[in-house]
């Protein structure tokens, strides 16, 4: 995932099975957010925008922008997002998904997809970028302006990705202790500005 200092790269590893589609989210709603109002939990930010359905973010060129909700704390959940960027010409240079454990902004982790079908679990640890696990998807739907629902099951130490239903990866990773806030990120390609929109945002007791 990109910073305002680098880019990261992204290596893809072996494509875990998929599981049987499911829809997401089963469990009783613990929040949601259909973003038609501003919630004062979210940043406002000349990058960040929310109103008409979506929480939309503008990452400037090269740049990945994180916004996260700060007044509900959570450790076991399922969290869903709905996903798509309206334009892009390089797909392999841009990414949106979810964040989770995030305890500030040096600290969280994210599950995120590529629109040419790569998906990764990176973990921000100060100026640290570590790369927990990435492959590729068929689920992933690819042209301009495709909808892409994003699911992150958490249990433990155990997060579980779907892109549309269909599981991609299973990873161990280290939660915060008492829980950690949730959000969305984005970023642009090197040489462009791209916008991601985000709708549909809720967390769900995990079943």
């Amino acid at each position: 995932m990109k910073t305002r200092l680098a880019c990261l790269l992204v290596t893809c590893a072996t494509l875990v099975v998929p599981n049987l589609a499911h829809a997401c989210g089963n469990g009783a709603v613990q929040f949601a957010d259909d973003f038609k109002a501003p919630d004062p939990g979210w940043p406002h930010t000349d990058q960040i925008k929310i109103g008409s359905g979506a929480i939309t973010l503008l990452p400037p060129v090269n740049i990945s922008v994180t916004a996260y909700n700060s007044t509900y704390l959570f450790s076991d959940a399922d969290v869903c997002v709905q996903i798509k960027s309206s334009d892009f010409t390089k797909p392999e240079q841009l990414s949106g998904g979810l964040m989770f454990w995030i305890t500030n902004i040096n600290s969280y982790f994210i599950f995120h997809i590529y629109p040419n079908g790569v998906w990764g679990f990176e973990r921000r640890a100060g100026s640290r970028w570590i790369r927990i696990s990435s492959g590729n998807s068929d689920a992933i739907k690819k042209g301009v302006g495709d909808v892409n629902e994003v699911e992150v099951r958490l249990s433990g130490n155990t997060g579980t990705g779907y892109v549309n239903g269909t599981k991609v990866a299973t990873f161990n990773g280290q939660p915060p202790e008492g829980g950690g806030f949730f959000g969305v990120i984005g970023g642009s390609e090197n040489e462009r500005a791209n916008i991601w929109e985000f709708r549909d945002f809720k967390i769900l007791k995990l079943q």
